[in-house]
């Protein structure tokens, strides 16, 4: 079984990330971590993304998340998916979805605030990634759980 994560650097990845390796060390499951990089993203310092001040620099947006996966997840595979432009709404979940069926995953865990909402923001990753019919859909959305290791993550609201 594989089960995939979507991984901005955000909280709700963090946590999303967290609950995955749970369930991954629990059935023995290959857990893939994957990052759709691009110099369009908004709020590139707070998601851990880049350093303040810093220029966008793909490799450092790489080396910053996948060290940030292997924190939480050590067991994780780290996947990047570049795009060299700034990407149009949606198209970053048509990555995460392609990429997603190419592994065969079973399960796709969506660290999101809005995702799964009756109204969905047109911009929200997780909102577009849970579209898909061909493997399941775990939303974290909740900042604490009884079922799950939070491995220290934490979520304000």
């Amino acid at each position: 079984m594989t089960i995939l994560v979507p991984f901005d650097g955000s909280p709700h990845a963090a946590l999303a990330l967290a609950r995955a390796a749970d369930v991954a060390e629990t059935y023995g499951a290959d857990l893939l971590a994957v990052t759709v990089v691009h110099p369009g993203v908004e709020e590139p310092v707070e998601l851990g993304w880049l350093d303040p001040g810093g220029a966008y620099d793909p490799e450092r947006v790489r080396e910053n998340l996948e060290a940030a996966v292997a924190e939480i997840a050590p067991a994780a595979a780290y996947h990047v998916i570049r795009s060299e432009t700034g990407l149009p709404r949606g198209a970053i979940a048509k990555h995460l979805r392609r990429f997603a069926r190419g592994r065969d995953a079973e399960l796709v865990f969506v660290g999101s605030e809005s995702a799964g909402r009756i109204v969905t923001r047109l911009s929200s990753v997780g909102g577009g990634v849970s579209t898909e019919m061909s493997y399941d859909v775990y939303l974290v959305r909740r900042p604490s759980s009884s079922l799950f290791d939070d491995r220290d993550v934490a979520v304000d609201r």
